[in-house]
């Protein structure tokens, strides 16, 4: 039973990971993080201008992987507790990651384990470009912010 467990547990994971980039993507991540009293699905999608019915489903799923709380005694109200806020306003951009590594390479690293041939530069595209994003905003939030006002 406890492998199943930890499998079952991953896969809550991949979902909950898939789901935070999704929200992030669409902004119904940054709704969540700027509202401090809990919304509606219809009130999170009208101000993240998207589907209503996408938007539960997501708003769902970041609920069972325990990133939301859900309230309201009359209708479902959703709540980003505020103990999380700050932890997932800082990775927001890195949920983005293995969904767009598999976009881009999943089919070709499948393939390459079959046949041991390399994986052309090209499949990454857009993974590299989102790779070097990271990297520059690392930089300023880091470098330039932190360690050289610290020289200075």
């Amino acid at each position: 039973m406890e492998i199943e467990n930890k499998v079952i547990g991953l896969l809550n994971s991949t979902s909950t990971t898939i789901a935070l980039a999704i929200a992030y993507k669409t902004g119904i991540l940054k709704v969540l993080l700027d509202y401090e009293e809990p919304l509606t699905p219809a009130a999170v999608a009208a101000v993240a201008k998207t589907d209503v019915r996408y938007t539960k489903e997501i708003l769902a799923v970041l609920a069972t992987g325990t990133i939301l709380e859900i309230r309201g005694e009359h209708e479902e109200k959703y709540l980003m507790p505020l103990r999380l806020r700050g932890p997932i306003r800082n990775f927001g951009p890195y949920f983005e990651e293995m969904p767009l590594l598999c976009e881009c390479a999943f089919s070709s690293v499948a393939a390459a384990a079959k046949t041991g041939d390399g994986i052309a530069y090209e499949k990454y595209g857009r993974f590299s470009d989102w790779m070097g994003r990271a990297a520059d905003e690392k930089h300023r939030a880091t470098l330039i912010s932190k360690f050289v006002p610290a020289v200075e």
